[in-house]
Formats: structure tokens, sequence, C-alpha cells
């Protein structure tokens, strides 16, 4: 396993191998629509912060972040 890949805790007893470049891709993936949306003056920046605080945080590109932090904590360790 390479030092960008990390294996994650679950309740599951078979571990679960992570990529950081799969985390940060899914996270660039749910923001930047909406980021593009933004900068094109298309969407209120409430709209948007309302849409990345939503559902899509708490089940996807948050967990991806969390994810991503740790990795990148230990590998500066």
């Amino acid at each position: 396993m390479g030092r960008a890949q990390y294996a994650r805790a679950t309740d599951d007893p078979e571990p679960v191998v992570g990529d950081l470049a799969d985390d940060l891709g899914d996270i660039y993936g749910d923001i930047a629509p909406a980021l593009m949306a933004w900068e094109a003056g298309t969407s209120r920046i409430d709209d948007i912060l309302f849409e990345w605080r939503g559902v899509s945080f708490s089940t996807h590109w948050g967990v991806h972040a969390s994810q991503a932090l740790r990795v990148m904590h230990k590998l500066r360790s």
C-alpha cells in the first residue's frame, strides 16, 4: 500500500482501503459545480453554502474530507 493509500477503520471486520487521491477527487466533484456557478454569477453564495452544508457534506464529501485530513496529518508526522 502506498503512502497515499490507507486502511480505514469501520465496523466491518474486513479492512476498507482508501485512497487520498480518490478522497480529494470526490470532494472536488461535490463542491466544484456550485463554486463554478458562483464564479459565473449564476448562483448566490447563500444557496451554495446551504447546498454544501446539506446532505452531501454529512453523507459524502464531509466523510472524504475528514479521512483526507487524517491521512495528510499522518503523512506530515
